[in-house]
């Protein structure tokens, strides 16, 4: 209920077993996404970032750029939400490292498609595996059909359809 306190702790001992109370928090999606958000991201930084040196939003480029062709900066821009700079700096991250290669557009040349390379595609499937498997333990709780409803539930919220 808003505006009753929970009584803070009065001595040291008392402070080292002390949480805070959430019921305030606890009937908002909101939080409740932005918690789920927090673990998952905090795994996926100590699985992949740490042993692959990739992040989340390079990680979103390579599976895009797997998933379709002719793709150009412009476009994964807008879909990723990227200002175009930081984007670029992105790209040529990944352009140093190997995973991604620019080509010229066949029909406009001032414009540039984006491509995994042979190496960025293997790297993707080691890291995909290892993200699913991530994945699988941060929802080991949930049942295959719970699974599919929180897909179901969060694709409403965020508004991107999963293919079916």
């Amino acid at each position: 209920m808003a505006g009753s306190q929970k009584p803070a702790p009065e001595t040291p001992a008392e402070a080292t077993s002390y949480t805070l109370d959430h019921a305030s928090l606890l009937r908002l999606v909101g939080y409740h996404l932005h918690c789920a958000d927090a673990l998952f991201t905090q795994h996926f930084r100590r699985r992949v970032t740490s042993d692959h040196e990739l992040t989340t939003g390079e990680f979103a480029v390579l599976c895009l750029l797997d998933s379709n062709a002719n793709v150009n900066p412009k476009l994964l821009s807008a879909e990723l939400g990227i200002a175009a700079p930081n984007l670029a700096v992105m790209l040529n991250s990944l352009q140093s490292r190997g995973l991604i290669v620019r080509k010229p557009n066949e029909l406009d040349r001032r414009s540039m498609h984006l491509e995994l390379t042979r190496g960025g595609r293997t790297s993707l499937r080691k890291i995909l595996a290892l993200v699913e498997s991530h994945e699988a333990q941060l929802l080991a709780r949930l049942t295959a059909a719970q699974r599919a409803t929180l897909l179901d539930l969060l694709t409403l919220i965020h508004g991107i359809g999963l293919p079916r």
